[in-house]
């Protein structure tokens, strides 16, 4: 990425609402604390999986935001 070609936006602003919703996020776990268990749709089928089915299987690693 170049000044020229700026990687998706040039900044961001999220807004008081944003920031708020995101300070309650950071209060719900903690890190060592084991995630709620809930339903999700996997993007390569389309089926729904729960993450306590996924654990039982596997390590499994969940991440919140941006990857990149």
């Amino acid at each position: 990425m170049s000044e020229d070609d700026p990687y998706n936006y040039e900044g961001y602003d999220p807004g008081e609402r944003e920031e708020e919703d995101f300070a309650k996020f950071q209060e719900i776990l903690r890190v060592g604390q084991e995630a709620p268990d809930f339903e999700v749709t996997r993007l390569e089928d389309g089926e729904k999986v729960r993450l306590s089915d996924l654990a039982a299987q596997s390590n499994v690693v969940l991440e919140f935001g941006s990857f990149t």
